[in-house]
């Protein structure tokens, strides 16, 4: 996601204060007391023990659960990548989603202001816990836009406990592992004026983050804090069918694979196998479409900004375009741009772009926006604690297309970046976005600090981008549905690089393996 305008400022990239340096410092501490317990060989002896126990300990915990999903194949796929060496660096570190969700949902739109929502949600448990109860993101209730009137699971009326963003269902009795439960709740929908996301807004209204989002369950329920103006959520890949009915005048644009025709006022929509689904409805609609491969791009605007239309639809058809042939396919048969919304923000198969600005200020968010539909809509990860990795791959992505693709400079494809760079403070690229807060904000620490740091060691060999865009498809296919956090894209990272932990300890919170393996 990327709000506002940008400003592009030319200016060099600076060193980095290492983020992590008290980790060094008790590296060193650590080393000096070994050389105490060298000259005692009897205390010597026993530190070792412990110490052995606790690595023993340590990795079991970090390292036993395995992925179990398949890896994803690229036959067929006609990509013009660079290929990168690989070296076994041990087992993945990735822990699969204990929780898995199908969506049923009924839109009845009442008026301009007010909808009836159905939702119907096949809920099952993959984790090897018994469940007591279920949670769920409801962000509605968070800017008192819902109104819940009924929740049933199984066809018996439950209580319910909503605190902020988060439905908790206490069950009467355990979801055990590998069975389903069928969850129902029936809300008014009622979207605000001036939200972020979920708003009316000249007539038209966009309705993200709408319905109960199941947590992910990984080793318990994912569930952090809502955090304003980023995704803070956590789901899993689902699969939705929605049925609606609409007022008239009303165009239906969504995540749906294919969206029903113009000014429909019912109809069924269908996705597989993506983390949310997000629906937008306008008036006074221009659509204008391009064929991309077997993908048609489509862009949603108003006859007020009908005469940009076009450049928004080479720029978007462009990018789609490269990505598909340099990172992977993409494996949809559309993707909507909804042109004129205050903000720009990425959902599964459809992003927003904002009008604000002259169009060249528009191009890098369109751009980046794009290149979130493989980072963040098919490779996820942990949106709140691990931001970096979908905000920084989708940047790194966006300036690779403005290096490689349009021919810029390398001053001029990193520029934004570089500013953030230049004016952030020393901190970590993956703590909470809580913490950010007092830091400036997000963009510096999520999109500029992990494209310099990762280009320090991709531009170092190629400079043109090419095997950096090497390494991101690489990347895109070994971990394609699956979810990624910190720990595992380092791994990832060694595997095909020479970097150690010190590099990664300058600009990531995480606890380096050399400080172990030095007692």
């Amino acid at each position: 996601m990327l709000s506002g305008r940008f400003t592009f400022i030319n200016e060099k990239q600076d060193g980095i204060t290492k983020a992590n340096l008290d980790k060094v410092r008790y590296s060193n501490q650590l080393n000096t007391s070994m050389n105490i317990y060298n000259s005692i060989l009897p205390f010597w002896v026993i530190f070792v023990f412990i110490t052995t126990c606790s690595l023993v300990v340590y990795h079991s915990i970090y390292f036993s659960e395995k992925s179990t999903l398949p890896q994803q194949s690229d036959k067929g796929i006609e990509e013009e990548v660079v290929q990168t060496n690989s070296k076994d660096i041990g087992d993945s570190l990735i822990i699969p989603d204990g929780s898995h969700a199908n969506y049923q949902l009924f839109l009845k739109m009442f008026s301009e202001k007010q909808f009836l929502v159905e939702a119907n949600i096949k809920v099952e448990n993959r984790s090897e816990t018994n469940w007591m109860d279920l949670q769920f993101y409801f962000i509605p209730n968070l800017i008192n836009a819902a109104e819940i009137k009924e929740v049933k699971v199984d066809g018996e009326v439950m209580k319910y406990y909503l605190s902020e963003d988060s439905l908790r269902i206490t069950l009467n009795k355990a979801l055990q592992t590998g069975k389903e439960m069928e969850v129902s709740v029936s809300y008014t929908l009622t979207p605000p004026e001036d939200d972020l996301r979920l708003f009316r807004l000249d007539g038209s209204i966009a309705l993200a983050e709408w319905y109960p989002m199941l947590c992910t369950y990984l080793n318990g329920w994912q569930k952090d804090p809502f955090y304003p103006g980023m995704e803070s959520f956590f789901t899993g890949y689902s699969d939705f069918t929605v049925q609606y009915e609409l007022l008239d005048g009303y165009t239906l644009s969504s995540s749906a694979e294919e969206d029903a025709p113009l000014h429909s006022r019912t109809g069924t929509l269908e996705a597989r196998k993506i983390k949310e689904f997000y629906i937008s409805l306008t008036k006074d609609t221009v659509i204008k479409t391009k064929k991309v491969n077997e993908t048609v791009v489509r862009v949603i605007g108003s006859k007020q900004n009908e005469q940009s239309i076009d450049y928004v639809l080479d720029i978007a058809a462009e990018s789609l375009k490269f990505f598909d042939q340099k990172i992977g396919k993409y494996p949809y048969k559309q993707l909507d741009v909804v042109y004129g919304y205050n903000y720009n923000i990425e959902y599964p198969g459809i992003v927003t772009v904002s009008d604000e600005g002259d169009l060249e200020s528009q191009k890098h968010p369109i751009i980046h926006e794009v290149a979130h539909q493989w980072f963040f809509g098919l490779v996820s990860n942990d949106t709140y604690n691990d931001g970096w990795l979908d905000e920084g791959l989708t940047e790194l992505s966006t300036d690779l297309f403005l290096l490689v693709h349009e021919k810029e400079s390398l001053d001029e494809s990193f520029a934004w970046v570089n500013w953030l760079y230049n004016e952030r403070k020393p901190f970590p690229s993956n703590e909470p976005l809580e913490k950010y807060k007092e830091n400036g904000g997000t963009a510096a620490y999520l999109y500029a600090q992990p494209v310099l740091k990762l280009w320090e060691v991709l531009g170092k060999e190629d400079p043109s981008g090419n095997k950096a865009l090497a390494f991101l498809s690489d990347y895109f296919h070994t971990y394609t549905y699956q979810i990624v956090n910190t720990d595992e894209f380092i791994r990832f990272m060694k595997q095909h690089y020479d970097v150690d932990d010190p590099y990664f300890a300058e600009w990531l919170d995480f606890t380096p393996d050399y400080i172990y393996w030095k007692l």
